[in-house]
């Protein structure tokens, strides 16, 4: 119900000032500095539960509400009956900008799973949704797996994006573009390095394994890496389940 002497505000995609306020609440809820480490030294992320941010009952809440709308069918003025191509209103190109998506991808540093949960399955409604901005949220991505490759190995998130990467790279077509090769390259392969690959394992091999299915050549440079940081490599992955597989199938797609 509307305040007396104040007209209702009609939801229409293009309503200013609700995309105002819908901006304002969601930015500064969800796009926020998040908590101080909550782990101390004795922490051992195998044997302790994880820690959980105290604020996620409210901060939940932005989550959900700003993954409903973008599941609404209001945030479209326009749709192209031939191609099916979506035009969106000026709020929701305002709300859901480069600022967003770069700060939603912080997020990812959270040690608490819940919101990495909740912003890996906002991030991939959101790339399903506004195409224009998949290039940008994959070059997100690779300057932060680049990031933790050769700059600081901490990040809570690592297997949360890869396993979001599994649903994107399963959508790109054959024959790859070179985008998304380079994507494979230099943003993906890297991963192998840190020492710390075991924990993220289980994703990057199914991420690797669908370019290569995609292009067989790719094995060549995974080869390359590989032996690169041999023995170093070996000895922290060699023996795992995950490793085996990828060994396996990158020999037979190769030389197939």
């Amino acid at each position: 119900m509307s305040r007396p002497n104040s007209p209702p505000l009609a939801w229409h995609p293009d309503s200013r000032a609700l995309w105002k306020a819908f901006r304002q609440a969601c930015h500064s809820n969800l796009l926020r500095s998040l908590p101080p480490s909550l782990a101390d030294e004795t922490f051992d992320p195998l044997e302790d539960d994880p820690p959980m941010d105290p604020s996620w009952l409210h901060i939940e809440v932005a989550y959900e509400m700003t993954f409903q709308l973008l599941c609404c069918d209001m945030l479209v003025l326009t749709t192209d009956s031939a191609s099916g191509k979506r035009t969106f209103g000026e709020g929701a190109i305002t709300c859901f900008d480069k600022s967003f998506v770069r700060g939603l991808l912080v997020n990812f540093t959270a040690e608490d799973p819940r919101e990495r949960n909740a912003v890996k399955r906002l991030l991939h409604r959101l790339y399903s949704r506004m195409t224009k901005m998949r290039s940008f949220v994959r070059q997100e991505i690779a300057s932060q797996f680049g990031a933790f490759v050769y700059e600081s190995q901490l990040h809570c998130g690592i297997g949360d994006l890869l396993e979001m990467l599994l649903g994107i790279i399963a959508g790109f077509t054959i024959p790859l573009k070179a985008e998304h090769r380079l994507f494979c390259e230099k943003a993906l392969l890297p991963l192998h390095i840190p020492s710390d690959v075991t924990k993220y394992m289980s994703f990057l091999a199914p991420c690797v394994l669908q370019f290569v299915e995609k292009e067989p050549s790719i094995a060549l440079s995974v080869v390359k890496l590989l032996g690169a940081n041999w023995p170093n490599w070996c000895v922290k992955v060699l023996g795992t389940r995950e490793h085996g597989e990828e060994g396996r199938s990158l020999t037979i797609l190769h030389f197939e």
